[in-house]
């Protein structure tokens, strides 16, 4: 569910998320991420490009990742939204809820 790509040259570690990230694989997700803890690097980014369904659920795992992640004052961006992730956010508005994070193709 989550592969952790080491930074190149001095670049973001890259976390990248594989599947669906709904309601049904929330806990799960949440599992999966936490045994990955605690990690370090100077930069991140979120790469959403293999999710296939996303929903409210997804929606608040990913917040839970991005603060978990900027905590450490490293900067969170995310790649590769696919087109469900960008609807759902824009579904709901929540565009606000990642101030330390950009969608960007």
């Amino acid at each position: 569910m989550f592969t952790l790509i080491p930074s190149a040259f001095g670049g973001p570690t890259r976390i990248r998320i594989d599947g669906d990230l709904s309601i049904y694989q929330a806990s799960e997700a949440r599992d999966a991420f936490a045994a990955l803890l605690p990690l370090n690097a100077s930069a991140w980014q979120l790469d959403l490009a293999s999710i296939g369904d996303f929903d409210s659920a997804g929606l608040q795992l990913l917040l839970v990742i991005q603060r978990t992640l900027s905590q450490g004052g490293s900067p969170v961006t995310v790649v590769d939204a696919t087109p469900a992730v960008r609807e759902t956010i824009a579904l709901l508005r929540l565009e606000s809820l990642l101030p330390n994070a950009r969608i960007e193709d």
